[in-house]
C-alpha cells in the first residue's frame, strides 16, 4: 500500500515483497487516478538511474504503442486529478516525470506531446484545467516538434487544439504565441520544402515536363475575382503649393512645396499563397470538362462509336488539359507585376503513391510543378478550415499577401472555365 511504499523510499530499505516490476506497479498506482498514487509513482520512477529504465519504464510517461498505451494510462490520471482541481500540484509531478524521461532519458517528446494533447482533449472551463494548460504551453509541452511520418497526425491535433485555446481569454496570449511558433516551425520554405524538391526530381528523371504538361497557356480564361484582388496599387505622396489639409512645417521654412496630395501610384501585384486546390468536381466544373469532351468527340468522329461504350479515360484528359491550363494562367499571373506565388500543405496523406504525412511550403518554379503540386498532394482539407491568416503571413513575412483557400480557389476556377476558349482548348490536345 501507498504507506509502505513511502516508508521503505524515506528510509532507503528494499521494496515490499512483491511480485511486480517497477513499470508495473507505477502503473497500478497511476491506474488509481489520484493526486497521492500518481505522486508515489513519479517518486519510483525519479528513484531509478537513468540506466535501470528500460523501455516499460520509459513508456509509463507516454501515450506509445497501443499495449503500452492501455497498460500506463498516465494522462487518464491526470485528466481525473485536474478534474478535482488538483492542478498545481499533478504539474509538478508532470515536470520532474518530464525532465526524467524526455531530458535525461531520451523518450521520444512526440509521445510525451501525444499524452499532453490526450489531457487537454477534455471540457477546458475548469479553473485547474486552464491553470494547466497555461502551465503545458509556458514549460514548452506545447511547442511544434520536427516533421515526423509516424507522428504526422499530430501536428494538425496539436494546431487544432491551439486554436481552440486562443479562444479561451485567460490563453489566448500564451495559445497565440505557440501557434505563432507552430506557422514557423511547418510552413516555412527554407525548412519544409525539401522533400517536395526531391520528389519532385525523380519525378522530372522518370518523365519530362513536357510529356506531363500537354497544355502550354491559359486559352484566353480569366478570372476578375482574382484580378481584382491580386491588384495592389501604392500611394504616392506629391507636394503643392495649393492650401489642402495640414502643411508640413519643414517644407515651410525651406520654401518647398507644403501641402501633400495622395496619387496611386505604379500598381504591383501582391504575393500569393496558395493553400488547397479547387473542387474539380463540382458541377459547374464538370459542366465544363463533359462540355469540352463532348466538342473534341464532335470534331473525331471516329470516337463517336468508342465514347459511347468507354468515355472516362477522355474525361480525365480534358480534365487534365482545364487543371493544365488554369496552372498557366494562375502561374503566369501571380508571378506579373513583381508577384510570387507560393503552395502550402499541412498533413499531405501522400505524393503519387508515396506516404508523406506532413506539412511544408514552396514556390513552383513553373506552371508545370505548380500543376504537379496540385495534382500530387493530397493534403488534409479539414484543418485548412481553422487556418490562422495571420500567422500564416507573418511564417513567410508577407503581410499583405493574399491568401487563397479552397472556396475561393473554386471561384475563381470557374470564372476561368466561362471565359476560357473551348475551342482553342479543344484544338490543343489530342485523345
Amino acid at each position: 500500500n501507498l504507506e509502505e511504499l513511502k516508508k521503505s523510499l524515506e528510509t532507503n530499505r528494499a521494496l515490499p515483497q512483491a511480485n511486480l516490476t517497477v513499470s508495473e506497479m507505477v502503473s497500478k498506482l497511476f491506474k488509481q487516478k489520484d493526486l497521492a498514487g500518481f505522486s508515489m509513482g513519479v517518486l519510483m520512477v525519479e528513484s531509478l538511474d537513468t540506466e535501470e529504465l528500460g523501455a516499460d519504464e520509459k513508456a509509463l510517461a507516454c501515450s506509445g504503442s497501443e499495449n503500452l498505451f492501455t497498460r500506463s494510462q498516465m494522462w487518464e490520471a491526470v485528466k481525473a486529478i485536474l478534474s478535482n482541481n488538483d492542478g498545481d500540484q499533478v504539474t509538478e509531478s508532470l515536470k520532474s516525470l518530464h525532465s526524467k524521461m524526455i531530458v535525461q532519458s531520451g523518450v521520444s517528446p512526440h509521445q510525451w506531446l501525444r499524452s499532453m494533447l490526450n489531457i487537454l482533449n477534455t471540457n477546458l472551463t475548469g479553473p485547474s484545467v486552464i491553470r494547466f494548460a497555461r502551465e503545458a504551453m509556458v514549460s514548452g509541452w506545447l511547442d511544434p516538434l520536427p516533421n515526423d511520418k509516424n507522428y504526422s497526425h499530430l501536428d494538425s491535433d496539436l494546431h487544432r487544439l491551439l486554436v481552440h485555446l486562443k479562444g479561451i481569454d485567460e490563453l489566448k496570449v500564451e495559445a497565440a504565441h505557440c501557434l505563432k511558433k507552430w506557422y514557423q516551425a511547418f510552413l516555412s520554405r527554407e525548412k519544409n520544402s525539401q522533400s517536395w524538391q526531391f520528389f519532385y526530381k525523380s519525378l522530372q528523371e522518370k518523365r519530362s515536363d513536357t510529356a506531363t504538361l500537354f497544355i502550354t497557356h491559359g486559352h484566353e480564361g480569366f478570372s476578375s475575382f482574382l484580378e481584382g484582388k491580386i491588384a495592389n496599387s501604392s500611394l504616392e505622396t506629391h507636394w503643392t503649393n495649393e492650401p489642402e489639409g495640414i502643411p508640413n512645417i519643414e517644407r515651410m521654412l525651406v520654401h518647398n512645396p507644403a501641402f501633400a496630395q495622395f496619387i496611386s501610384g505604379k500598381a504591383n501585384h501582391r504575393p500569393v499563397i496558395i493553400i488547397g486546390k479547387p473542387e474539380w468536381y463540382n458541377n459547374v466544373i464538370h459542366y465544363k470538362v463533359e462540355a469540352l469532351l463532348k466538342q473534341k468527340v464532335n470534331k473525331r468522329p471516329d470516337l463517336q462509336p468508342l465514347e459511347k461504350e468507354t468515355p472516362m479515360d477522355n474525361l480525365n484528359k480534358c480534365r487534365q488539359a482545364i487543371q493544365q491550363a488554369f496552372s498557366h494562367y494562375l502561374y503566369e499571373l501571380t508571378h506579373s507585376k513583381g508577384g510570387s506565388l507560393t503552395y502550402c500543405w499541412i498533413n499531405a496523406f501522400k505524393w503519387g503513391t508515396l506516404d508523406r504525412g506532413n506539412h511544408g511550403a514552396h514556390d513552383p518554379s513553373s506552371p508545370g510543378e505548380f500543376y504537379t503540386m496540385m495534382s500530387e498532394i493530397d493534403a488534409n482539407s479539414l484543418i485548412h478550415e481553422c487556418i490562422e491568416v495571420t500567422y500564416l503571413k507573418q511564417a513567410f513575412n508577407a503581410t499583405n499577401a493574399l491568401i487563397l483557400q479552397s472556396n475561393e480557389l473554386t471561384k475563381i476556377a470557374e470564372e476561368f472555365l466561362n471565359s476560357m476558349n473551348l475551342n482553342s482548348l479543344c484544338d490543343a490536345f489530342d485523345i
